[in-house]
């Protein structure tokens, strides 16, 4: 007769019981040193502080609201495997190295855009920052419209309903399109 399986710890986290389960089929494939290596890996909390660092290095902007990190971690943990998914992008980018990246060139050259888990996590997350649009359990939901990094990108123009200067402001043209020359036809 098999002994009973040792109760969870009280304090275990929602997060970390995800990570631990997600984890927990592919740590019995593998040699038992090393499947105590990936579920402690696993159990590691990405809270609200790596999910800021990890968009700021993927969106390349440093300004991001913690209120809607808040949200989009939210909305990323509650995905299928959402938890297990950025638990292993944070790892695969090389956040737990003495010297974790720095540039989404860095990020790209170490084939995490290559790797579809990773890349479709990463993407999640840009997806987020750039439409403002987060997924819930009943549909998507808009978190933030009018500064949203799209319209950052853009940089011309501002959100339809954003008043972009003085009335007939935009009879004129953008301060940098003024000394910018027509290349010829």
């Amino acid at each position: 007769m098999s002994e009973p399986a040792a109760p969870l710890p009280p304090d275990l986290s929602r997060r970390q019981l995800l990570a631990f389960a997600a984890l927990l089929g592919s740590a019995s494939l593998l040699p038992l040193p090393l499947a105590a290596e990936e579920v402690k890996k696993a159990a590691q909390q990405i809270g609200l502080d790596e999910f800021m660092t990890l968009s700021r290095l993927l969106t390349g902007a440093a300004d991001l609201s913690r209120d809607l990190g808040r949200i989009y971690l939210g909305s990323l943990e509650a995905g299928s495997d959402g938890d297990a998914a950025l638990v292993t992008l944070w790892g695969e980018v090389g956040f737990r190295e003495a010297a974790p990246p720095r540039s989404i060139q860095q990020l790209a050259e170490a084939g995490v855009f290559k790797r579809e888990n990773l890349d479709e996590t990463a993407k999640a997350i840009l997806k987020f920052w750039y439409t403002g649009i987060y997924e819930t359990g009943s549909g998507p939901k808009v978190a933030e419209y009018t500064d949203t990094l799209a319209w950052r990108a853009v940089g011309y123009t501002t959100a339809p309903s954003n008043c972009g200067g003085p009335t007939g402001f935009w009879a004129d043209p953008p301060p940098d399109a003024r000394n910018a020359e027509i290349p010829p036809e």
